[in-house]
């Protein structure tokens, strides 16, 4: 009987490592796909922010034309408008001395 229990106990034994090493196993290999997971997340909000800084870079371009033809245009309506205003004084003057 003792030998029959000395096997039982060698063969729970062997069941409980085998469990184990399969269950090392399963571990390792959620751990590796996890890293993979993470490396790809990573490349991809690396990618990410490198396009929103290009982008960024391009509007700011965008934004400084815009800025400078704005720039120029109210610059060119506000000569305009003096001038215009300049004209109708010289014009109402020259009105009123005509009387």
């Amino acid at each position: 009987m003792t030998t029959k229990a000395l096997a039982a106990a060698v063969a729970a034994a062997l069941a409980a490592l085998s469990l184990a090493a399969c269950d090392r196993a399963t571990q390792d290999r959620a751990n590796q796909e996890g890293q993979e997971i993470a490396n790809k997340a990573n490349n991809a909000l690396h990618v990410t922010e490198q396009k929103l800084k290009e982008a960024g870079h391009e509007a700011k371009e965008k934004l400084d034309q815009a800025g400078e033809k704005t720039s120029q245009a109210v610059s060119s309506a506000t000569t305009k408008t003096e001038t215009a205003v300049r004209d109708e004084k010289t014009h109402v003057a020259t009105a009123d001395t005509t009387r």
